[in-house]
């Protein structure tokens, strides 16, 4: 497990890979110049099959926004949803986006920062120090979710914002109430179990001494999707019992609990009251 004062894990040849748009690398004092990322930049760097993270344009001093993609998606996640907010607020936000084509619930690591979850913790607490960021956010859907849950508390991020994640990845325990949904991948994570996995968030939770704003966001519409009652419902449940947790559920939506708030009109503002930064804005 992640100690503190873990030195960072491959540091300098792990920031060669993921600088795309610029040579300059980082170091504990400033991360140096670096364009914002365009879409252009970014559909390059998407089909890249050696690094999956990208860290954008830094601005010491002001918020850190790290997104963790789903389970079906290819793309990084929340890149236009976070610009959409910058230009709401006329101001920027740090920001690191990371994906798990391997589709293993972040436990086998990330290519370009580790091979398992506390090289890769190790290397964002690394960003974090070289960034110095006024707060740090974690925010993922569904398979993103748990991982924004799981680095949000290994990191000591000041707040969590998570769509429809998992408390566990317990395959006995999801299949014994119906949720068989990505149950190949849990029985495959037990069977051949990464380094240092993390496959309870209840647990992990009630270890720590401090927990950040966990926003927990679930659809709870039992209409077959997911299983009667609907099992995002009991997972949130589960969530809900610990400290500094706040739920917002939508018996209307399913498991994607995001695009239903989309399509209602209702994501930006949810998105805006969790995240937006306070105090003094730096120009974009």
């Amino acid at each position: 497990m992640l100690s503190a004062g873990q030195p960072p894990v491959r540091a300098r040849s792990a920031l060669a890979s993921s600088y795309l748009f610029s040579l300059s690398d980082l170091d504990d004092s400033y991360p140096g110049p670096l364009e914002r990322l365009t879409d252009e930049t970014l559909e390059a760097a998407q089909n890249r099959r050696d690094c999956d993270y990208l860290i954008d344009k830094c601005y010491p001093g002001r918020p850190l926004i790290i997104s963790f993609n789903y389970f079906t998606q290819h793309e990084y996640d929340f890149f236009g949803r976070v610009r959409k907010l910058e230009g709401r607020v006329g101001a920027p936000f740090n920001r690191i986006m990371l994906r798990d084509p391997q589709h293993a619930w972040y436990q086998r690591g990330v290519a370009g920062l580790g091979d398992s979850v506390d090289e890769v913790a190790a290397q964002l607490a690394h960003f974090i120090k070289a960034i110095r960021p006024s707060e740090v956010i974690t925010v993922g859907q569904s398979m993103g979710a748990y991982a924004a849950v799981l680095f949000g508390m290994l990191l000591q991020a000041d707040r969590v914002l998570s769509f429809g994640s998992l408390p566990h990845l317990h395959s006995e325990q999801l299949e014994s109430i119906g949720d068989v949904r990505w149950l190949p991948v849990f029985k495959l994570l037990e069977e051949t179990p990464p380094k240092g996995c993390y496959d309870d968030l209840i647990a992990l939770a009630r270890s720590r001494e401090r927990l950040p704003e966990l926003h927990m966001v679930a659809g709870t519409n039992p209409d077959g999707s997911g299983g009667l009652p609907n099992l995002d419902a009991l997972h949130t449940e589960q969530f809900a019992a610990l400290p500094n947790v706040r739920t917002y559920i939508y018996p209307e939506a399913r498991h994607e609990v995001s695009l239903w708030l989309v399509e209602q009109g209702l994501m930006d503002g949810l998105v805006g009251e969790i995240l937006a930064p306070v105090g003094p804005h730096a120009p974009i």
